[in-house]
């Protein structure tokens, strides 16, 4: 069996395609062949001749074809071409009325106009049972008027039919008019503009069949070098194949044939069925999509339904990965838990493990200690056991399905072997291109679903035909779609194990095309940080300070770089030189300085302080000084804002400002001064008015917008009020972090192959059920429609609402996150009083180390000795104490 020929599937797909029908559809339909025909007619004028006449005849007819239609110009002398045309007819009419496979294919295809050499009428036929109808045109020279490149909805018998005998092709004599005689020349021209002009594919023709020679003579003569046409025929050895192509620009698509037997034909054809759009199909023209664009585009369809309208899904989308991992390790952390994910590369933002936790412990899954550890219980591992089981099983029927399916068809125990060892690489192939339309079929029950109808499937079994056979590739293919579209109970078990792992695949961002697809939303415009980014960036050992470096570490290696302008430069620095100018000469022992200068000051607070505060007492120092010099160096109180532009620097951060801009002009000058006038009177309304250096940085944000969109990493969107064309996009930082780390969980090139064969996702729950693919297949969308740029605009569309609208709701439920915007004035405001304590207990601990930091050695060693021996006499008071007790609690007894 051939080989899918992707060229001429393009050419059907074009919706232009002209099929040339021959004999071998006739057969299928039930005709007799051109050699079963004469040798009829022979026998049923045999009396015409003599017994050597008869002997010659029917040695010509197991002869070539010139020799073949010899016998019936032998047989129109003796009785005309009006009778000789009569007998045909008369037998023609007596076929019984088979099931002609190679016509209901062929009719279902998007062609314009047949042509065809065959005198029947099963062309029309068959696509009135389709409810199209098609007018026949006979060869003369008035209908073949009507034939041209724009025909449509025609048949045209280019070899006449029974209505005019005398314009049949039939004899030899008349095969060489048509080809020679100048009463022909419309036929002959008409034929030459279309075998020059459209593309043709050959249908139905073997080597023995007079039209199958003449075919070749037009071939060779007229059609276009660079158009070669296609042909599907049988009969051919590989030189002759091989010499049609380099003489005759045929390209021949072969088949075996058995005695003229054109079943074959029909299961090549039936093959080709796949891949082909039906008529009236919106694929049908469609510009080809690549099949790598395809799978981005299911791959975001899948993921913006589920992560932002439907949360709870991610959440079931990760038990069996939670389940797995709790039975290798039998006890974690939460913590632990969300690291292990991150190291498989497996999605592991805390919110959506956090209520995949809750619900397999609701299930009583998993259970919770004492110490906030995890463990999985009894119920789980039996749970885990039953699905592997249950897996296997599965797959053992499957595959014996598929076994019985290949041996009815007479294949044997190799061939079968051989064949089913590649039944799951090309399910995973269609999975991948029609992965949504088979799960709404397979699990829905939808029996309206799609297949079938574009050509780039074709290209995905490019690897597996090396392997196979071309008998073994022709069943291969038959039985792989027979599976999908005719599913049998076995087939329908296993494929919703495929399709469970197949949307986990998908729901956990797992495609690495489709991940990159979502991070060029970040990195297609420039990123401007916010001071406060900047500030818990620098300020080592505040509370934020490790996502500061986090977040920045992942930005950049996303190859991004990030900006800033001098007026957020300013506020970091006068942030900076504040905490230094109070506090260079300070001790920690001044806390209380801090709340007092918080209170009465325009600064809520400074995360300077706080970092120190904690810098210090982890380290054992006492001067804030020691703190600035670890982070600006030893000269911190020179030039501060240079010191703080290289730390910058070290993180790829730079000062591009709106006059770095080429693009700068008077007019945005203007804009500046009215985005800035604008930007205070608002303020000043609302009271949130703080210096001019505030209005002044987003004023020039917004001029930057208005030359290039930015990205703006922020706590506030109080731009958005002024830029009403949406040329900067938000980002909170915490919504970024969250962004780049559900990203973060690229695999393998094999890891869709693994997450549905191997169980890596199934052993356990069937995570997604039936309801949770009705429901993100609905609305019903062929994967071939999906425009890839749709797909992405939708997705950032999401992306940005729920980054904007949902995310601060989100964050106020888990403080630790990182970057809660009120976060540390939380801790401040509530925690105030345990921080001074807690100040005060370090503050007399330095006092008495430094007393003794001071001491001669006798004095210290006096010092330790007293304290020693308070110690020990504390503790025999105490043993003391202890021995009454029992005694007394023995006398009661």
């Amino acid at each position: 069996m051939a080989r899918i020929e992707k060229e001429l599937l393009k050419r059907i797909h074009s919706g232009k395609c002209v099929i040339l029908v021959g004999s071998g559809a006739s057969l299928d339909a039930g005709y007799l062949s051109w050699r079963q025909m004469v040798t009829y007619l022979l026998d049923n004028n045999k009396l015409l001749f003599n017994d050597d006449e008869i002997i010659n005849l029917q040695k010509k007819i197991d002869e070539d074809t010139n020799s073949l239609l010899s016998v019936l110009d032998a047989l129109e002398l003796k009785i005309g071409k009006q009778e000789l045309v009569n007998q045909v007819k008369k037998q023609f009419e007596t076929v019984s009325n088979n099931y002609s496979l190679i016509h209901s294919i062929i009719t279902r295809w998007p062609v314009p106009y047949y042509l065809t050499t065959n005198y029947d009428s099963e062309l029309k036929k068959y696509l009135q049972k389709i409810d199209e109808i098609f007018l026949e045109r006979n060869n003369t020279e008035k209908d073949f008027l009507k034939l041209s490149t724009t025909s449509e909805k025609e048949i045209f018998k280019i070899h006449g039919d029974f209505n005019n005998y005398e314009t049949m092709i039939i004899t030899k004599k008349d095969y060489n008019e048509i080809r020679t005689s100048p009463k022909y020349d419309y036929w002959r021209k008409k034929m030459q503009s279309i075998l020059m002009v459209s593309d043709i594919l050959l249908i139905g023709y073997s080597a023995n069949d007079p039209d199958f020679q003449d075919q070749l003579e037009i071939a060779k003569k007229y059609s276009n070098p660079n158009k070669p046409i296609f042909m599907f025929a049988t009969g051919l050895s590989n030189k002759e194949i091989t010499d049609l192509r380099s003489y005759k620009n045929i390209q021949v698509i072969p088949y075996e044939s058995n005695g003229g037997d054109h079943s074959v034909l029909g299961r090549l054809l039936t093959n080709y069925d796949r891949f082909i759009p039906k008529r009236n199909s919106p694929l049908i023209n469609r510009e080809e999509q690549k099949l790598i664009e395809s799978e981005i585009a299911s791959s975001l369809f899948i993921f913006n339904d589920t992560f932002f309208n439907n949360n709870k899904i991610i959440a079931k989308a990760l038990y069996n990965r939670i389940l797995n991992i709790l039975n290798e390790t039998k006890r974690i952390s939460i913590h632990d838990l969300v690291i292990k994910l991150r190291d498989k590369n497996i999605y592991s933002e805390e919110k959506s493990v956090l209520e995949a936790i809750n619900d397999l412990s609701d299930f009583r899954y998993i259970q919770k200690t004492s110490l906030d550890e995890l463990l999985i219980t009894d119920k789980g591992i039996q749970l885990l056991s039953v699905a592997e089981r249950d897996f296997s099983d599965y797959k053992k029927r499957f595959f014996e399905f598929c076994n019985n399916e290949l041996e009815k068809k007479g294949l044997n125990e190799i061939d079968r072997e051989k064949i089913i060892s590649y039944i799951n690489s090309g399910l995973v192939i269609l999975f991948k291109k029609r992965g949504i339309e088979i799960a709404k079929k397979v699990i829905s029950d939808d029996d309206e679903a799609e297949l079938s109808g574009t050509l780039d499937i074709a290209d995905c079994f490019s690897e597996i035909e090396k392997d196979l056979t071309s008998t073994q590739y022709d069943y291969y293919i038959d039985l792989l779609f027979s599976i999908l579209e005719r599913p049998s109970k076995e087939s329908r078990d296993y494929l919703a194990i495929l399709c469970n792992g197949y949307f986990i695949y998908h729901i956990l961002g797992h495609n690495e095309n489709a991940r990159n697809q979502r991070l060029d939303f970040i990195k297609r415009n420039k990123i401007y940080l916010d001071s406060s980014i900047l500030i818990p960036l620098l300020a080592k050992s505040c509370q934020n300070n490790k996502y500061a470096e986090d977040l920045i570490s992942m930005i950049r290696e996303l190859n991004q770089n990030l900006y800033i302008t001098h007026n957020l430069l300013r506020e970091v620095v006068d942030h900076a030189d504040w905490a230094i100018r109070k506090f260079k000469n300070k001790n920690v022992s001044d806390f209380d300085l801090y709340t007092q200068e918080i209170e009465v000051g325009n600064t809520k607070e400074n995360l300077f302080i706080m970092g120190g505060i904690n810098w210090l007492s982890k380290n054992g120092y006492t001067n804030f000084s020691s703190y600035f010099e670890e982070i600006f160096g030893d000269d911190f109180t020179v030039d501060i804002e240079e010191k703080i532009l290289e730390k910058l620097s070290l993180f790829g951060i730079k000062i591009h400002d709106k006059d770095n801009f080429l693009e700068f002009i008077d007019k945005h000058y203007v804009s500046y001064e009215k985005y800035k006038a604008r930007i205070k009177k608002e303020r000043e309304e609302h009271k949130t008015y703080r210096s001019e250096l505030q209005c002044e940085t987003e004023a020039e944000l917004l001029v930057i917008a208005d030359i290039e969109p930015i990205n703006f990493l922020t706590h506030t969107t109080n731009l958005k009020k002024f830029n009403t064309v949406n040329t900067i996009s938000h980002w909170f930082p915490e919504g970024i972090y969250r962004f780049i780390q559900m990203n973060n969980v690229s695999l393998d090139l094999d890891d869709l192959f693994n997450c549905m064969i191997t169980g890596l996702y199934t052993n356990g729950i069937k995570s997604i059920n039936k309801e949770d693919i009705e429901r993100i297949t609905k609305p019903y969308i062929h994967q071939a429609e999906l425009k890839l740029k749709e797909m992405k605009s939708a997705g950032n569309v999401e992306i940005q609402k729920y980054l904007e609208n949902n995310i601060i709701e989100h964050e106020k439920e888990n403080l630790t996150l990182p970057f809660y915007q009120s976060q540390v004035a939380y801790l401040l405001d509530e925690s105030l009083k345990k921080q001074k304590e807690y100040m005060e207990i370090q503050t007399r601990r330095l006092e008495e180390e430094k007393k003794s930091n001071t001491l001669t050695t006798a004095q210290k060693n006096e010092y330790y000795y007293l304290k020693e021996k308070k110690r020990i006499k504390q503790q025999k008071e105490q043993n003391k104490r202890n021995r009454n007790n029992r005694n007394k609690k023995r006398k009661r007894k």
